[in-house]
């Protein structure tokens, strides 16, 4: 497994460049991207939004995924999972809902079972961590630092002998 990182871009022309190209290779599922279900500016929204074209029902699925405290994965439609995450903005901007902060084992879990969706369903070879939310958007109760951990813990400990590129984006 080779692992990549890709720190946040200073440079607001070239985010949104890389974002079209992610994007583009999630529309082609030529790539498995996994990010947070969260919800309005973010670049999860924009991933979601634009390929069911349909704001209400990405709140859903953010919603539902978030609430059930389950990974989402959306294959066989796209290669895109969504890891539940403790803060759900409500479309009328009036309301948060901020929830205990979910702990590592249970980000273990959500993380490992992207990676299991990866390897049984998608085989994509070709996996990118969307943590940019993070740090771009400000949102989530822990650092990045916290979900590289858990990103790497588990390629070195379970998917180690698994031919795939993982690229993390922060």
């Amino acid at each position: 497994m080779y692992i990549t990182k890709l720190m946040k871009w200073d440079n607001i022309t070239e985010t949104f460049e890389i974002l079209n190209d992610t994007y583009t290779m999630l529309q082609q599922k030529k790539c498995h991207i996994v990010c947070f279900a969260t919800w309005w500016l973010t670049f999860s929204y924009t991933y979601l939004t634009q390929l069911i074209k349909d704001s209400a029902r990405a709140f859903d699925i953010y919603n539902t995924v978030s609430t059930k405290k389950e990974t989402g994965t959306l294959y066989p439609l796209w290669n895109l999972t969504l890891l539940p995450m403790e803060t759900i903005i409500y479309p009328a901007w009036s309301y948060q809902a901020h929830k205990q902060p979910y702990t590592k084992e249970e980000y273990t879990v959500f993380i490992d079972d992207a990676f299991k969706a990866e390897f049984d369903y998608i085989k994509s070879q070709y996996m990118i961590f969307d943590l940019s939310d993070i740090t771009q958007c400000k949102i989530g109760c822990h650092s990045v630092k916290f979900y590289i951990d858990i990103i790497e813990q588990l390629a070195v400990e379970k998917y180690n002998d698994k031919e795939i590129a993982v690229v993390i984006k922060y």
